[in-house]
C-alpha cells in the first residue's frame, strides 16, 4: 500500500514537470513598448518608438489613434507617431493603442502635445498709402503666424507678397494721366476666423500735384524789402527794394529794380533780374539758371522730404582765361545821405554760406534764407558776383547789381518765359 501511494505521488510530480515545461515553451501573447508616453511640441513632428511582442499571430500587432491630429504607422517593429502643429493655444493629448495577433491585453500610449502660440493677424494699416507720380514702391508690414493672402481691384498697382520678411510689396509705375489713381488692397487670412480682412487705400498722384515739379518755372528775383528813410520827413516809412550796384566801392542802393537809381542811371549792367529752376536728377537736384548772370547754371540739392533746396553762396559760377566768377553772401557797409535820398557804400567784403530755400504752398514765391543779418553793425548783406583774376584776389563783379536783406525772392512769373 506504501509503495503505491509513492508511485500515485511520482506520477503526479512528473505531470507537473511536463506541464510547467510546455507553459515556458508557449508563452501568452504580449505587446510592450519602452516608452508608454511621449511628448511634442507645438511645432507637431514625428517619434518612432520600437515595439516588442512575444508569440503573436501572423496578423501581428495594429496601431490606431483616438485623434485625428494624431496619425500612427507601422513598419515591421517600428510605431511611428506623426503629430500635426497645434494652432490651438491649449495643451492637447491623444491616445495611440497596440492591439491585435492574439494579445490578452492591448497596449496603450499617452500622447501630449504643448499648446501653440495665440494666431495673430495685423497689418500696419495707414489711412492712406501713397505713391509718386513717377512711380514707385510702398512696403507694408504684416505681422501674422497665419497663411494670408493680398489682392488689388485695380490693375495700375502691383501687389506682391513677401511671406519670408512679413511685408507686402505695392508698386505702381508712372501716372501718365491727368487724374490721380486710387485702389483698394484687401489682405486677408485665410482662415477666416482668425480675423477680419483688412482693406488699404492706395493713390498715385498726378505730377501737376508732385511737389518736386512745382519748383520748375521762370522767376523775377526780388531783393528783401527794407525801410528806407523818407527824405522830407526823416521817418523811415518807405519800403524800399534794396540793390547794391557793384560799379565801385562807393556804390548805390536802388529801389524797386536795378536801373532804377537815386541820382544815378547805369544803361550797361551784366545782371539778370530773373531766372529759372529747371529739373535735374528727379527728387534730387534741381538746377538754377541766369540767376544773377545770363547763361550761369547752379546746381541745387532738393531733399524730398522737406520740400526744400540747398543754394550754395560762395560757388564758382562761371569761369575765363582771364578770371574766375563766384556767386558770393556779399557784406555791404552804407550811410545813408537824406539830401541826396541816397546810401552811400563805403566797403564791401565777401563770404560763403549755404541758403536754404523754401516754396509757397501755392508755389508762387522761393524764399532764400540764410544771409545774417548785420543791420545792427551798419552793414547789409545780399548776393553778388564777386571776380577772381590772377593775382588770386577777389573783387566785386563790375556793372553788376546785388540783390540785399536778409532774405532773397523769387517771385514766380511764368508769363516772361
Amino acid at each position: 500500500m506504501k509503495a503505491n501511494k509513492q508511485g500515485l505521488f511520482l506520477c503526479a510530480g512528473l505531470f507537473l514537470a511536463i506541464v510547467t515545461g510546455c507553459k515556458e515553451d508557449n508563452p501568452d501573447p504580449e505587446i510592450s513598448v519602452a516608452e508608454p508616453a511621449v511628448l511634442f511640441t507645438s511645432g507637431g513632428g514625428s517619434r518612432e518608438i520600437i515595439v516588442k511582442s512575444v508569440n503573436l499571430t501572423e496578423e501581428g500587432w495594429q496601431p490606431s489613434s483616438d485623434a485625428d491630429w494624431c496619425a500612427t504607422e507601422k513598419d515591421g517593429d517600428i510605431l511611428a507617431i506623426k503629430v500635426e502643429p497645434n494652432i490651438s493655444t491649449a495643451i492637447r493629448s491623444a491616445l495611440v493603442t497596440l492591439s491585435g495577433g492574439g494579445a490578452l491585453f492591448p497596449v496603450t500610449i499617452d500622447v501630449r502635445q504643448e499648446a501653440g502660440e495665440a494666431r495673430t493677424f495685423r497689418v500696419d494699416n495707414l489711412e492712406t498709402y501713397s505713391i509718386d507720380s513717377e512711380g514707385g514702391k510702398v512696403v507694408v508690414p504684416v505681422f501674422s503666424n497665419v497663411e494670408w493672402t493680398v489682392v488689388s481691384d485695380a490693375g495700375w498697382i502691383a501687389c506682391e507678397k513677401d511671406a519670408e520678411s512679413s511685408r507686402i510689396l505695392l508698386t505702381a509705375s508712372a501716372n501718365t494721366s491727368e487724374n490721380a489713381l486710387e485702389a483698394t488692397v484687401t489682405v486677408a487670412p485665410v482662415d477666416e476666423t482668425v480675423a477680419e480682412p483688412v482693406t488699404l487705400t492706395v493713390r498715385q498722384g498726378t505730377r501737376a500735384e508732385n511737389p518736386y515739379y512745382k519748383w520748375l518755372g521762370h522767376y523775377d528775383i526780388k531783393a528783401s524789402t527794407i525801410m528806407k528813410q523818407n527824405a522830407e520827413t526823416g521817418e523811415l516809412d518807405v519800403p524800399a527794394e534794396l540793390w547794391f550796384h557793384a560799379h565801385s566801392t562807393n556804390g548805390y542802393v536802388y529801389q524797386e529794380a536795378p536801373g532804377e537809381c537815386y541820382g544815378t542811371s547805369y544803361e550797361t549792367t551784366y545782371t539778370t533780374t530773373y531766372c529759372d529752376i529747371l529739373e535735374d536728377e528727379y527728387n534730387t537736384s534741381l538746377l538754377l539758371k541766369n540767376f544773377l548772370g545770363a547763361g550761369m547754371v547752379l546746381k541745387l540739392a532738393y531733399d524730398k522730404n522737406t520740400n526744400t533746396v540747398t543754394l550754395p553762396a560762395g560757388w564758382m559760377v562761371a569761369e575765363s582765361a582771364w578770371e574766375a566768377i563766384y556767386l558770393c553772401c556779399t557784406v555791404v557797409s552804407y550811410t545813408y545821405t537824406a539830401s541826396q535820398s541816397k546810401y552811400t557804400t563805403y566797403r564791401a567784403g565777401y563770404n560763403s554760406v549755404e541758403l536754404n530755400c523754401s516754396i509757397s504752398e501755392d508755389a508762387s514765391v522761393v524764399t532764400m534764407a540764410g544771409l545774417p543779418d548785420l543791420s545792427a553793425d551798419g552793414c547789409v548783406t545780399g548776393l553778388g558776383l564777386w571776380g577772381m583774376g590772377e593775382s588770386g584776389s577777389m573783387y566785386p563783379y563790375p556793372k553788376t547789381y546785388l540783390p540785399m536783406g536778409p532774405e532773397i525772392y523769387l517771385v514766380r512769373n511764368d508769363s516772361q518765359e
